[in-house]
Formats: structure tokens, sequence, C-alpha cells
């Protein structure tokens, strides 16, 4: 590839013969392309004119000249790669092409260029060859999916949002959107619900869709749609994939139609985005072993390993953590008052706290530096008495003490209201 990378260069140049040629041919509307041929010459209001009729277009008067270097650029792309000439190819042009339908432009779109390609490899094998386009940016390919939505040689799978009125809007990347006629079942449809999808989810659709169905398909040529604007910091895709998950992805592909494998720029609104995405599948096609991309949530301060987070330099102490008081801690102590509870008085014979200063008062217990006998409460008896309390005991064994000699409990003690604080005292 990257020998014969200056060649393709001269190729792309006079690429206008390939691309008017195909596209004039396999465009399936000769009057789109007299209509865009004629722009050359057209002043700057009637190229307005023009560009109103279709969606999201802008025209220049070179608008035609690199409309037909893009298409023709991908189809020598594809010749150089089933004649054996290379074993993969990358074409980076503009405009894209992956919004142009059947004699439309749209979308910053004029010619199809995946779709021309497609079809003139189609015309140089002779037959009905079995084309795979994975179509990864984050835009629903309309134009491509309505050119081979009743071709079942052409599989068709796109990875985009769809999330009501993103670009191009309406229903034509639904998921259930699959084909048409003999197609039906040739078009994949992976919408996502809303922005920020990333790595996670492309992969994940990489290794449990994609690559399951173009194995069972078996393609014969590969090509991508290779838009970046779906990586992370474009202005208008929204989503997070970061540049390794794209070289991954191509070195997947990498797998399939015996490496024959085309990428074809589409969108990309980031120049820095787009262009460490192009770089990764660049490096993979080269034969770089792919990056694994970063984790989606790095490790917390104080966490080993490469992705975790610097310690602070020399001589910066961190403010110590703001004191967090439980919700079941005690009051202050000015504001206790002693309280015991008529319900038990525990202490464990095995570990007898004799420190006269430690003194705990509860509601629900005493324990004191003296012991003393124990005596259950009346909702633990019930569970040592043999009694199981809703259908079984609640202690497995019988406590060391349960052959002890216990009195009955002692009667409640008598509380008033204090006139001060307003508690209960003895």
């Amino acid at each position: 590839m990257g020998r014969s990378g200056m060649q393709w260069g001269a190729v792309g140049c006079s690429g206008a013969q390939w691309g008017d040629a195909v596209v004039a041919v396999r465009g399936r509307r000769g009057a789109h392309v007299s209509l865009l041929a004629r722009t050359a010459a057209l002043p700057a209001r009637d190229l307005r004119a023009v560009a109103a009729r279709f969606d999201s277009v802008f025209l220049s008067p070179r608008s035609y000249e690199c409309a037909r270097l893009a298409a023709g650029t991908a189809c020598a792309a594809v010749s150089a790669v089933l004649r054996a000439q290379v074993r993969n190819a990358v074409a980076i042009v503009r405009p894209p092409g992956h919004h142009a339908g059947p004699g439309a432009a749209g979308g910053f779109c004029l010619f199809n260029n995946v779709a021309v390609a497609a079809q003139h490899g189609q015309s140089l094998a002779g037959g009905a060859l079995r084309v795979l386009i994975l179509d990864w940016d984050v835009h629903h390919g309309n134009g491509t999916q309505k050119i081979f939505e009743e071709d079942p040689s052409v599989l068709y799978i796109s990875l985009h949002r769809h999330d009501g009125s993103f670009f191009p809007g309406g229903s034509g990347g639904s998921p259930r959107r699959r084909g048409r006629g003999r197609g039906t079942g040739f078009t994949i449809n992976v919408g996502w619900g809303g922005p920020r999808a990333g790595d996670p989810e492309y992969l994940l659709a990489m290794t449990r869709l994609v690559l399951p169905v173009a194995c069972q398909f078996s393609p014969q040529l590969v090509l991508v749609s290779a838009g970046f604007d779906a990586g992370r910091g474009d202005p208008l895709g929204g989503c997070l994939v970061s540049p390794p998950t794209f070289g991954l992805m191509t070195h997947l592909l990498g797998g399939l139609a015996g490496g024959r494998l085309v990428l074809v720029l589409e969108g990309g609104y980031n120049l820095g985005a787009t262009a460490e995405g192009m770089g990764q599948c660049l490096g993979v096609l080269l034969g770089t072993p792919p990056v694994l991309p970063p984790p989606r949530h790095p490790p917390t301060r104080g966490a080993a390993g490469p992705g975790a987070e610097p310690p602070p330099a020399a001589g910066v102490e961190l403010p110590p953590p703001a004191p967090r008081r439980s919700p079941r801690s005690p009051p202050p102590r000015q504001q206790r008052a002693a309280m015991t509870s008529h319900a038990a008085t525990m202490t464990s014979p095995a570990a007898t706290m004799t420190s006269p200063a430690v003194a705990m008062t509860s509601r629900a217990a005493v324990m004191t530096s003296q012991p003393r006998p124990w005596t259950p409460s009346c909702a633990w008896r019930s569970c040592t008495s043999g009694t199981p309390r809703g259908g079984r005991s609640l202690l497995q064994a019988p406590p060391p003490w349960e052959g002890r000699a216990r009195g009955p409990p002692p009667p409640p003690a008598r509380r008033r209201r204090s006139p001060r604080r307003g508690r209960c005292s003895p």
C-alpha cells in the first residue's frame, strides 16, 4: 500500500475520466450528471438556485470537478485491489458521497462514491460480485441504502445515530428497514437512540452483529464508508468514539474477503479527530498492530495502573476531607441525657470491659465495666427458648450461657417528664 501510494495519487488526479464514465453509466440518472456538469459555467446566483433543489448542498464552480475526482479515486482504488496490485486501499476524497441517492444530491454529497465504486467493481468482475458496505459514519447513509436496497449482491450495514431530528431524519435509518424485494434482509441499520455512543457500543456492534453476519454473507470485497464524525470532539456527531477504535474496527474487517478492503472517506468536521482516526486506520492497513481504546471510566485517585490519575506535585498538600456526621451518630455530649433501657442489660462473659472510663448508654442495652448476669429481652427470649419466630430460629446454636439460671425481667422503670430538657428520665 505504501509503495503504490504515489501511483494512487496520480490515478486520482486523472480520475475525472473514471468518475465521469462510471457515473454516467451507473448513476441511473443522466440528467443529474448533466445538471451538475453545467454548474461549472454558472454565476453565483444560479449556483445557489441549483443548490436549493437539494437538501444541504453547497455548490461552487469547481464542485463538479471535485466530485468527479472523488468518484474516480474510489473506482481506481477498487480496481487496484481487484486486480491484485495492492491488498487494500484508502481513498481520501472530498466531497463525501453516502447521502447522494440515485439521481439526487444531498447532505454535502454530489455523487455516491462508495456506490459507484461497488458497481464499478462488479463490472470489472463480470458478475454478481458480493460486496459488503459498512458505513460507520454517524449519519445514516440514506443514499447508499436507496441504491442497493433491492440488490441481494450488496450487504449494507450502517452504524449511525437515529434519534428523530438528527440528519437525515425520517424512518430510513430505522432498524426495521431491511431492504425491499429480492434485497430484503441485505440492509441492516444499527441506530443509536441518542448521542454519546462510544467505544463499547461500536465494538459490541462489530463483534456481535457485523462480523457474524458478514461471515455468513462471505463477501468478495469490503468497502467502508469511513466517516469520522462519530469521533470524540466532533461538533456535529456528539459521540465518543476514540481514534484507536477506528483502527481496531479496520483490523477486524481485514479478515474478510481475503483482505480486499477499501476505505473511502466520508464525513468528519473536526480536522484533528478526523486526522487521528484516519491515521489509526492507515497504520493498521500498513501492518501496525491495533491499539486498544482507552477505558471509558479511568481509575480514581490512588489506583494503580497506566490509566491511574497522577499523584499531586511535590510540595502540594491536598486539603483534608470535610468531616461528615453520620445520621445515626449521637448528639453532642452537652445535649445527651443518661438513659437506661428496661429491655436488657448485655455483657459478654468471655470478654468483659473492665475499664472504668468506658460507659456507653443507649435505648437498647447498657454495657458497664461491672459484669452482670445476662437477661434476654422479650424478642431474643423467643429465639432461644425453643419457640422460633416466623417458623425458624434466628440462632443456629444456643449461647454458652443457655443453661444458666435467669430470673424474670426487671419491671419497666417509671418515667417522668423533665421540665427543663423535655426528655424522659428514670
